[in-house]
């Protein structure tokens, strides 16, 4: 079985493809999607200017690096890091509209009930305590996938990963 772990993020969202087989796991492919900031600036007649991308620009510049991902890979279940808790309604919305959309595009690969959240306590199961930082699952990982260097790459990728991975144990 092929399974997708995914680490949303309108700043940088983790993919972590690996495949499970006779409870032994190996990491096919980890790669990020880097979406548009929010703002960019622009200098026009040598005076700065400040430009807001909508939300809707944003999603679509995701999509189409989503789309191309996907269409370049198979698997069979995907599993989504549930969203955190923002301390404003707009992070709540933008996380919202990004895992829906998620949700949306998976569904025109793989049946909807292969689809699954998952929360980042889960994922904490990876380094067996409930407080662990970023650095002890990604050193948790690297004990166990030896033969990728998994500290070159960044922690939206690792946490995708992590998710993967503890869906396995979950499973």
């Amino acid at each position: 079985m092929n399974l997708l772990g995914i680490d949303p993020s309108l700043s940088n969202t983790g993919l972590a493809l690996i495949e499970y087989k006779n409870n032994n796991i190996d990491i096919l492919k980890l790669y990020s999607i880097k979406c548009l900031k929010p703002t960019y600036t622009y200098t026009k007649n040598k005076v700065k200017f400040k430009k807001h991308y909508s939300m809707v620009y944003r999603l679509n510049n995701f999509n189409e690096k989503f789309i191309k991902f996907l269409d370049s890979i198979s698997f069979d279940v995907c599993v989504i890091e549930e969203p955190v808790v923002f301390h404003n309604s707009k992070g709540v919305i933008n996380q919202s509209y990004l895992i829906g959309n998620i949700i949306n595009i998976i569904c025109n690969y793989i049946p909807v009930y292969n689809t699954d959240l998952i929360n980042n306590t889960t994922m904490k199961k990876i380094v067996y305590k409930g407080n662990a930082k970023k650095e002890d699952i990604k050193n948790s990982l690297q004990k166990k996938f030896k033969d990728y260097d998994l500290y070159e790459y960044d922690n939206d990728i690792i946490d995708a990963l992590g998710i993967a991975y503890s869906y396995t144990i979950i499973k």
